[in-house]
């Protein structure tokens, strides 16, 4: 059936579709080797690295995802046609300059909230009053603690 053929897939199933462990080692074919450093034409460590003329080697070839004219030239390019939308020398200014703004208004912010539930709390405190009761007896009374504007 369609159900039991082989078909490509990062994750092998056992019975009831239930997921096998799997390694990077049980993928590999059986003749490959784990350590290639050795092997004829592979990059040594004191090998130069160059984008522009690399090393051709049937071993590998480290700048196969550049097309072949690209490898051609001798230099990138001219770069002084380029430009960033804020040409002085300090790229990451903006960024932290928007974060202080950010966190110093999100900072007022809660000072003010601060402020204004002081304020409230006080307020309701001359209006109302504070009774604190034990039982029936009452510890303590505080009525009018802010003199009250004439009117």
């Amino acid at each position: 059936s369609s159900r039991d053929a082989a078909r490509p897939s990062c994750l092998a199933c056992g019975e009831a579709s239930v997921p096998i462990p799997a390694r990077p080692d049980d993928a590999k074919p059986p003749a490959a080797r784990d350590d290639m450093r050795g092997a004829p034409g592979a990059p040594r460590m004191w090998d130069r690295v160059d984008a522009l003329r690399p090393p051709r080697r049937r071993f590998w070839d480290p700048v196969s995802f550049m097309p072949a004219k690209d490898r051609q030239r001798d230099v990138f390019g001219d770069l002084d046609g380029l430009g960033t939308v804020d040409d002085r020398p300090q790229p990451g200014r903006r960024p932290w300059r928007i974060f202080q703004l950010a966190a110093g208004s999100a900072s007022l912010l809660w000072i003010v909230a601060g402020f204004l539930w002081l304020w409230e709390s006080w307020t309701q405190l001359d209006e109302r009053g504070v009774h604190i009761e034990i039982g029936s007896r009452q510890i303590f009374d505080a009525k009018g603690l802010w003199p009250q504007a004439a009117g």
